[in-house]
C-alpha cells in the first residue's frame, strides 16, 4: 500500500480546469512517482480524454519524465483507486461506466 500524503492543494483548488467544458471536468487525485518528490494533488482533467491523454497531461503538469512512447521503457500508468491498471485506450468516461473509476474519479500516475 502507498502512504497517504497530504495534498498539496484542495479539490475546490484542482489545477487544469481551463478550457475543459463543466460538464466534462473530471477530478482526479493524482500522485506522482515516489522520485519526483512532488505531494498528491487535485487535477481537473476531460471526461472525454483517454486514459493515455490523462497521463500525459498529468506527468507534464507535474515536471515528471515521461517515456510512454519510448519501447522498452518504463510506463507511467493511471490506476484506480483499487489499484487496478487502467487502459490508456479507454476514456475515462469509460473507465466509469466500467466501474473502474467513480464518478469524479481518482488517479494516481505511477512508474
Amino acid at each position: 500500500g502507498r502512504v497517504q500524503k497530504k495534498h498539496a492543494n484542495k479539490p475546490k483548488e484542482a489545477l487544469g480546469a481551463q478550457g475543459i467544458p463543466e460538464r466534462e471536468r473530471f477530478l482526479v487525485s493524482a500522485y506522482f512517482p515516489a522520485e519526483s518528490k512532488r505531494a498528491p494533488e487535485f487535477h481537473i482533467l476531460s471526461s472525454q480524454w483517454t486514459v493515455g491523454k490523462a497521463v500525459d497531461t498529468l506527468a507534464q503538469r507535474g515536471g515528471v519524465r515521461n517515456d510512454n512512447h519510448m519501447p522498452g521503457a518504463a510506463k507511467l500508468c493511471l490506476f484506480s483507486q483499487s489499484g487496478t491498471k487502467l487502459s490508456n485506450s479507454k476514456t475515462l468516461e469509460a473507465c466509469v461506466l466500467e466501474g473502474a473509476l467513480s464518478g469524479g474519479g481518482a488517479g494516481s500516475p505511477r512508474g
